[in-house]
């Protein structure tokens, strides 16, 4: 409930085009090769929005998956995995409703609060509430000012908004400090990532109290608080669960890339065809088509990985600045689930170094 809680919370204003009434979010439990064809089988029939795993392709035996499912197939979809035998719950049974609780609770809690913001703030910004594009640029600019803080644009969006990297300098004057690369909201729908990587920079440069200022001494900080501005925009005017960027995918590279892995177009450049996972669309063993894990190469699915590696902008402006950069450490932060992931995860068998990022 409290992961939920933080991916729908002030989430009641961007109901203003898409509604999710009478949808549900259910979980169940894959306990045999029979229970994942059936719901191999539902997800090609319905459309499922797998939250937890990400993907039907990362679903193992004996895991529980969590999806959300429309007003209209929540029928079909229930009765067929009941009859599979699956050990299933409805985790909530009007999604609109949950929303509206949740923005209703998030916004009791703040007016509870006499003042929202840091103790000791500069800027005095509301650090405890999810705010739109045009208050995270405002922000960002303001936050530019103080010392040991610069604001890089590193490219544009589809939509032609600024790609921005704030840059925090190590305070303790050591000639060569480390490096840490922080990014968060690269999928739209993430609102506590974007929450998180603003209060972040507020704790090691906005508030003059913080227990974390130390944080600064040997680190120079490299934070990109919205990887995914054109979406993240859209989830506040028009779509909460929109998770891809904006890309139109009708131009010349598309429809190449279409043809070539046979999907042909099918449903580009409408409603849910619109959009890459940028998630998807690095080079990391990219490959055309289906092969990769939690990857698809069709335009309706959240998981659609563009038409080739760094198709988007955000994705190569996002890389070549860390290259550029060259951090000893890279966290990029994600909802929802309360877990820690490792790179890679291209395909299940992808090295992992679970042992060494264990201990760190």
């Amino acid at each position: 409930m409290k992961v939920l809680q933080c991916l729908l919370a002030g989430s009641a204003v961007a109901q203003k085009s898409a509604s999710y009434d009478g949808e549900i979010v259910i979980e169940a439990v894959i306990e045999s090769k029979e229970h994942f064809d059936t719901l191999v089988d539902i997800n090609n029939k319905h459309f499922l929005d797998f939250w937890y795993p990400d993907s039907l392709a990362r679903i193992k035996l004996n895991d529980s998956f969590q999806a959300r499912v429309t007003k209209e197939d929540k029928h079909d979809v229930l009765r067929e995995i009941h009859m599979s035998g699956m050990n299933y719950r409805i985790m909530h049974s009007n999604l609109d409703q949950m929303i509206a609780d949740s923005a209703a609770e998030s916004s009791k809690v703040q007016h509870s609060q006499a003042i929202n913001r840091f103790e000791d703030s500069h800027l005095q910004y509301d650090y405890f509430k999810y705010h739109n594009m045009e208050d995270i640029y405002e922000w960002s600019d303001q936050i530019a000012q103080l010392d040991g803080v610069e604001k890089k644009v590193i490219g544009k969006s589809w939509e032609d908004r600024d790609l921005f990297v704030l840059v925090i300098d190590d305070v303790s004057g050591m000639k060569n400090p480390h490096k840490v690369f922080v990014d968060c909201g690269i999928h739209a729908r993430e609102w506590v990532s974007h929450a998180f990587c603003q209060y972040l920079v507020g704790q090691l440069v906005d508030d003059t109290s913080s227990k974390f200022g130390f944080m600064r001494n040997g680190v120079e900080w490299h934070i990109m608080p919205v990887v995914n501005p054109d979406g993240y925009e859209f989830t506040h005017t028009h779509d909460r669960f929109w998770r891809k960027n904006r890309n139109p995918n009708t131009d010349a590279k598309t429809r190449a890339s279409q043809i070539e892995s046979g999907a042909y177009m099918s449903g580009c450049g409408e409603y849910r065809g619109i959009g890459v996972d940028l998630n998807r669309n690095y080079d990391a063993m990219w490959r055309l088509g289906d092969p990769m894990v939690g990857a698809s190469k069709w335009c309706t699915d959240d998981s659609y990985q563009g038409a080739s590696a760094f198709s988007e902008p955000e994705t190569r402006a996002h890389s070549e600045y860390i290259l550029s950069v060259k951090p000893e450490a890279y966290l990029t932060m994600h909802s929802y689930a309360e877990v820690i992931l490792f790179p890679y995860t291209y395909a299940i068998d992808a090295p992992r170094p679970h042992n060494y990022l264990g201990t760190v």
